[in-house]
C-alpha cells in the first residue's frame, strides 16, 4: 500500500470535518458513518502511474491498530445551551 502524505492526510481530515450539517442531524450522521466505514477515495502517483486507493480512518480488519476511549457523557458546546453528543468521535492527525 502507497504511503499517505501529510496533504492526504489534512485533505481527509478537513472532509470529514466539514461535512456538510445543512441537511439535518440524520443525514449528517449518515454521511459522517459512510466516511468512518468506507473511507475517502484518494488519488496518488505511485511509480509513475495514478491510481485511487481508499484512505480509512478506522482500521476494522485490525482493531488492535485503533485508540479507543470511552466517556459516559460528552457536553459539546456549539450554542449557550450546548448540546451532547451520544457517540462522540475523535480523529487525530
Amino acid at each position: 500500500q502507497a504511503r499517505r502524505t501529510a496533504a492526504q492526510a489534512d485533505a481527509a481530515v478537513r472532509r470529514l470535518r466539514d461535512v456538510d450539517q445543512g441537511d439535518g442531524l440524520l443525514r449528517t450522521n449518515e454521511a459522517v458513518w459512510e466516511l468512518l466505514r468506507f473511507g475517502v477515495a484518494q488519488d496518488q502517483v505511485v511509480d509513475g502511474d495514478r491510481k485511487s486507493h481508499n484512505l480509512h480512518y478506522v482500521d476494522w480488519a485490525r482493531p488492535e491498530n485503533n485508540a479507543f476511549h470511552v466517556t459516559e457523557e460528552l457536553s459539546v458546546s456549539r450554542t449557550a445551551s450546548g448540546r451532547w453528543a451520544s457517540l462522540p468521535g475523535l480523529i487525530r492527525s
